[in-house]
């Protein structure tokens, strides 16, 4: 909600949630590539058609939120919280862990992360501060360090995370 993202920019300095600035780039961006961000799209099914008509007649006001398919007027896109089988939705494995690899990220499976590795950097407010650096790891019988460059992305929707 705008109140709290007003109050973390005053209050904690947390310059980035400010209107136009990078939580609005990067959440616009993830809905612009998930295809949330076109509501005119969406075909409601005979459910949601029933709710809509009945919150008009009671008065209650909706709206369409976007939705993370590819194909919003699919037959199929109506019943995707049963499941997936088409692969129409736009999620975070479809989507972005898609598009690390694509880029070069490299995934590992079986990997056990035993430590996450901190290091000190200095802060934009000139404060010294810990972030992670990288991992220790074990794959299988071998146990392995690694650096990050950027970042360390622990999971991905793993479970024990």
């Amino acid at each position: 909600p705008d109140h709290v993202r007003k109050e973390w920019v005053t209050k904690h300095k947390l310059k980035q949630f400010d209107s136009g600035q990078e939580f609005d780039i990067a959440t616009e961006f993830i809905m612009k590539r998930i295809g949330g961000e076109d509501k005119s799209k969406v075909q409601h099914n005979k459910m949601n058609q029933t709710l809509q008509k009945g919150c008009d007649n009671m008065g209650y006001k909706w709206d369409t939120c976007g939705q993370n398919l590819i194909d919003t007027q699919s037959d199929h896109a109506g019943y995707i919280c049963f499941g997936d089988r088409y692969n129409i939705k736009q999620g975070g494995l479809n989507a972005f862990l898609a598009d690390a690899v694509n880029s070069g990220a490299r995934i590992m499976e079986q990997c056990h992360v035993e430590q996450v590795v901190q290091g000190l950097y200095k802060s934009p407010t000139g404060k010294q501060r810990s972030r992670a650096m990288g991992v220790i790891a074990c794959v299988g019988e071998y146990k392995i360090k690694i650096k990050a460059t950027k970042c360390v992305i622990v999971s991905a929707g793993a479970l024990n995370t």
